[in-house]
């Protein structure tokens, strides 16, 4: 991922959470809530209880897209 990878996440649930159009489609199929969230890292946490129930490979995907993510926005500053 570049160091442009903002222009990637064109989803913003208002409250600073910015996600992919792809990712925000597959979240939504699980009714995942996550309009309040702010942290990528804990819309991980809540997709990886989500994945212990689905066993779905298109949510592991976009688990480790949003690992990624969380990597370029909370812990390489």
């Amino acid at each position: 991922m570049d160091e442009d990878y903002r222009k990637y996440l064109s989803y913003d649930n208002g409250h600073g959470l910015l996600i992919s159009s792809y990712d925000k489609m597959v979240i939504d199929r699980y009714f995942v809530n996550y309009d309040c969230l702010t942290k990528v890292s804990d819309l991980i946490v809540l997709l990886e209880k989500v994945l212990e129930e689905f066993d779905d490979e298109e949510l592991l995907n976009v688990i480790e897209h949003l690992s990624e993510v969380h990597y370029y926005q909370e812990v390489h500053k």
